[in-house]
């Protein structure tokens, strides 16, 4: 019996020495709390919040945020109320939580306290992790069954279905951090008295390769002070700065279908389009920049009324291409052009529309000495009386009369055909005047045939350092 009580008592000890180190914990967490919302309070401070509490519970910790304000813009920051979930250490460093319980709806507020719009919020599930070290959030999963957010004054909602946020972060020790980000929802729809819109399938994305967070961070003090002086010349720089530690930026926007409708009528339905831009080498004193541009079954029922029909038929339904650049001096760009916006008052718009024009020569010189090199590939158009396929390259040059020399590739299907089918629409005024500019195009054309076989005309448009422009060898008309 002695040494069950003993064993019991042993227990007893040990319980309360773990209660004892939960509570410490606790408070350790809530601390850190407290320490990231006065950073983030004192970047912006718009941003409030009431008391913070961290409390033991088995594993986790339950933490609480209360009269949490979010700003937005320049509106009346948003009252969240307070904000609840739970706390998993994971290591000395990082910090997990999850059951994040957000308030059911929210109001949206003018500078004057205005109402703008209701939101209402049916959350999913919300989660992330945060380092202690860095005082950051580095990876978020939040997923809304739906967002709805409606004008009072008009009745108008905007309502996402199925939207989520993610932020995934990943150490790459001496390589820096790579992070990823996404906004995504099934369905997004506007209704309004006017009509409607929808867009299935929205993607937005970033992706940033070799991030030296440690230095990011340390600009915070520096981004707040430019913000404070409102001057456009202490921004620029560290626009530039912040840049330079970071090696790659991606960013891409993808929609699936699209439609808009103005009562019962269709205005344009869109079957998907996407956009991209990415910028490699950004820590290197010359940097590559590459972008491109897609968008698919493009359908204007009006259009031949809106334009005529001749011109309906030349509106692309398809459409898409590359665009690049080597060698582009980014970071001297930026530089010379916080020089160039030096003591510019940003609310003098005369001012800034002079020191808009001096940035802009001293930044096609940087291009120029450093030689930037642009290319456009993989162009392609259909439309209903013609197809074509395009590329070129070109490289800005301090001596060249027109800033530059470059040559472009065009293929158009037909042009003959073409004309035979504008020629039909005897009713349209517009007809005669497009057919004669596909006439005299034809005359500068280099007849051939594609891989199939079917006739196509081709054309070789160059510019050289005297600011000569050739078709296929032979001068412009006008020149």
């Amino acid at each position: 019996m002695r040494k069950h009580w003993t064993f019991g008592l042993i227990l007893l000890v040990a319980l309360a020495g773990c209660g004892d180190q939960k509570a410490d914990q606790a408070k350790a967490l809530q601390q850190e709390l407290q320490d990231m919302l006065a950073k983030a309070a004192a970047v912006n401070k718009k941003l409030t919040y009431g008391d913070v509490t961290v409390t033991p519970d088995g594993d986790a910790f339950d933490a609480s945020i209360d009269k949490l304000t979010f700003p937005i813009a320049d509106w009346t920051p948003v009252d969240l109320g307070k904000v609840t979930f739970k706390i998993t250490p994971d290591g000395d460093d990082m910090r997990k939580f999850s059951d994040v319980v957000l308030p059911t709806s929210l109001d949206i507020k003018g500078s004057d306290g205005t109402e703008l719009a209701k939101v209402a919020i049916d959350l999913d599930h919300a989660g992330g992790s945060w380092s202690k070290k860095m005082g950051v959030v580095l990876d978020t999963d939040l997923l809304f069954k739906t967002l709805t957010a409606t004008q009072p004054s008009s009745g108008d909602n905007l309502t996402g279905t199925a939207v989520a946020y993610q932020v995934t972060s990943t150490d790459g020790g001496q390589n820096g951090w790579d992070q990823v980000a996404s906004l995504t929802a099934k369905q997004v729809a506007l209704i309004s008295k006017d009509g409607q819109a929808s867009v299935a399938d929205l993607s937005i994305t970033s992706n940033a390769t070799g991030a030296k967070m440690d230095q990011l961070l340390a600009m915070r003090d520096d981004w707040k002070k430019a913000a404070e002086s409102g001057k456009v010349d202490q921004v620029i720089p560290l626009f530039g700065k912040m840049l330079t530690l970071i090696k790659t930026i991606k960013f891409a926007v993808a929609l699936g279908k699209t439609s808009v409708t103005q009562g019962t009528q269709s205005v344009f339905t869109l079957g998907s389009l996407n956009f991209d831009f990415g910028l490699d080498g950004l820590d290197q004193p010359k940097s590559k920049l590459t972008s491109g541009l897609t968008y698919a079954a493009l359908s204007i029922p009006d259009l031949k009324t809106l334009i005529g029909a001749s011109s309906a038929d030349l509106v692309p339904t398809d459409f898409g291409f590359k665009y690049g650049a080597d060698d582009v001096p980014l970071a001297n760009a930026i530089d010379l052009a916080g020089k160039s916006m030096a003591n510019v008052n940003p609310t003098d718009q005369t001012a800034l529309m002079t020191a808009g024009m001096a940035m802009a020569g001293v930044m096609d010189q940087a291009f120029a000495q450093a030689g930037t090199k642009i290319y456009v590939s993989d162009g392609a158009v259909t439309a209903p009386a013609f197809t074509a396929k395009f590329d070129g390259q070109s490289q800005i040059q301090k001596d060249a009369a027109m800033g530059g020399s470059g040559t472009l590739n065009l293929q158009i299907s037909d042009i003959d055909a073409i004309i035979a089918r504008l020629s039909q629409y005897t009713d349209d005024p517009q007809k005669d005047q497009i057919v004669g500019v596909l006439q005299q195009l034809k005359q500068l054309s280099d007849p051939g045939t594609d891989e199939a076989g079917k006739k196509i005309d081709r054309f070789k448009v160059t510019l050289d350092q005297e600011g000569k422009t050739l078709v296929n060898g032979k001068p412009l008309p006008m020149d």
